[in-house]
């Protein structure tokens, strides 16, 4: 009984954990300039070399980017990416937040407002404290008049 209550409460205290350091993105404030705003950050895990890169976005009111986009349509899904390193391997697929879809357009999904995208990672022993990987994401943004031309913003991390 007292294996399975702390069980529960370390889990509880690891969902404490990443919900504090997701909370530790800074973005600035989109604006019509730059209507989409990134930050990322790298999580540590459970285990030593277990890690999580986060991506969020803040998107201003009004405006979005795209989830989902079928063959046919014009617009430009969002791709997400990780530039791996000798010593980093991907683990899984991208866990995504949930889009939403198109007013009138039901066959669009789209992200507006805060969205987050994690991805699981897997450091090896060799490398070293310090290293810099690169975490992006590419997408298209419009409103309810126009779409900007697709955009790539790279964010630097430290493992």
């Amino acid at each position: 009984m007292f294996k399975h209550i702390v069980t529960i409460v370390a889990f509880l205290a690891s969902i404490y954990v990443v919900q504090s350091q997701e909370t530790t993105i800074k973005l600035d404030a989109p604006n019509h300039m730059n209507p989409v705003s990134v930050g990322a950050t790298i999580i540590n895990g459970e285990i030593p070399g277990e890690k999580t890169v986060l991506i969020k976005t803040n998107i201003m009111g009004g405006y979005h980017i795209y989830a989902y986009v079928p063959s046919g349509e014009a617009y430009i899904n969002s791709e997400l990416g990780i530039d791996v390193i000798k010593g980093v391997e991907l683990v899984g697929d991208w866990e995504k937040s949930a889009p939403q879809t198109y007013p009138g357009k039901n066959h669009l999904l789209i992200y507006k407002n805060e969205s987050t995208f994690k991805h699981k990672i897997k450091v090896g022993k060799e490398v070293t404290k310090g290293t810099k990987i690169k975490c992006w994401i590419y997408y298209q943004c419009c409103d309810a008049r126009i779409c900007f031309p697709p955009k790539k913003k790279e964010i630097e991390l430290t493992l």
